[in-house]
């Protein structure tokens, strides 16, 4: 067990050292020491500490990923920074920390450190840093839009007249409840800008993860948009893969596989089950899985891989599989009727 005392020095002896660093430092990759830790008080939100050996391939290849995540925190000004440390020559420091296997990741918060669970390429190493972040609404329109787009958060982007404070307000209002799971955007538009195709305001979405097209309907009113990026928050149709099967597993919720060799197959089976996956939200989790990638697990499931598209249900709980017949055409009729057999 550690002692708290000597854990709370080291955490606030790390946030301190990222006080010490200047717009130009912070743009890299900072390699820490122990005397480095006392510094100024700490200035940002967040930050991201790897722990590592000298000359060990493993934490080269993380800290190559690291580098590349800084550049871009330092292109948008992100309130986040990154600190590398050498438990060769920090020993002392990572033992008080119980880090036993390298490289390992900790996500320094609110004056409390975790451990960082995720990915560990450069655009899931920001996303992550971005969920830790304030503002919780981003000023979408200084460039930070593409940026987003292509990273693995939930976005919910409003479009609004720049003198439209009343809709800037509301979406100021619900983004605290939403932090951690959706990045909340503004993108506002004045009279000098390139005129737009649809009436402001108006919402888009942008859901990496989930992989069938959500539409906001509705008034842009604080209750309904609020009720929808809940919503948009989860996917209807995710994906499984090695970074999501923990929580998929974890969650001992049934999984709906839809398994596929092409992302074009499985986009169009999702989106023909979107109403049953909808309809089953809650007690049913669907997402696709690329069988050109993890044929093998397809085929653990019961699956005939050479009679793609197919889809199959995982009991986790029951520790059972359940697939469709592969002899019949995949239709939203088919699958409700399926998975209404089985519940």
């Amino acid at each position: 067990m550690l002692a708290m005392g000597r854990v709370g020095f080291i955490i606030s002896s790390l946030l301190l050292l990222l006080a010490s660093l200047t717009p130009k430092a912070w743009s890299k990759l900072i390699e820490a020491n122990y005397d480095s830790f006392h510094a100024q008080s700490s200035n940002f939100a967040v930050s991201l500490a790897l722990f590592c050996l000298s000359n060990y391939e493993p934490c080269d290849e993380v800290r190559g990923e690291l580098k590349s995540a800084a550049e871009t925190l330092q292109i948008y000004n992100y309130n986040a920074s990154l600190i590398s440390i050498d438990c060769d020559s920090q020993a002392n420091t990572c033992r008080e920390l119980d880090i036993i296997s390298y490289p390992t990741l900790r996500i320094i918060s609110n004056g409390s450190i975790s451990r960082y669970r995720g990915s560990r390429d450069s655009k899931s190493i920001v996303s992550r840093l971005i969920k830790e972040l304030d503002p919780l609404v981003w000023p979408l329109e200084d460039g930070y839009l593409e940026d987003i787009k292509s990273l693995s958060i939930p976005a919910v982007v409003i479009h609004v007249e720049e003198s439209d404070h009343s809709t800037q307000k509301l979406v100021h209002a619900i983004a605290p409840g939403l932090k951690g799971r959706v990045v909340m955007g503004i993108v506002s538009h004045s009279d000098q800008d390139e005129p737009v195709e649809r009436d402001l305001p108006f919402v888009d979405v942008h859901h990496p993860m989930d992989e069938v097209t959500r539409t906001f309907e509705g008034p842009v009113d604080e209750k309904t948009l609020d009720d929808f990026a809940q919503r948009v928050s989860r996917p209807i149709v995710g994906r499984f893969d090695p970074t999501t099967s923990e929580a998929y597993e974890e969650s001992q919720i049934p999984l709906v596989y839809i398994c596929a060799d092409t992302d074009w197959e499985r986009k169009q089976v999702a989106e023909l089950v979107r109403s049953v996956a909808t309809k089953n939200n809650g007690s049913l989790h669907f997402a696709t899985l690329d069988t050109q990638r993890y044929g093998f697990h397809a085929h653990q499931l019961g699956l005939d891989i050479d009679k793609l598209p197919g889809l199959v249900v995982q009991d986790f709980l029951g520790k059972a599989t359940f697939p469709l017949d592969q002899e019949k055409l995949i239709t939203a009729e088919l699958v409700d009727d399926f998975i209404s057999s089985l519940l």
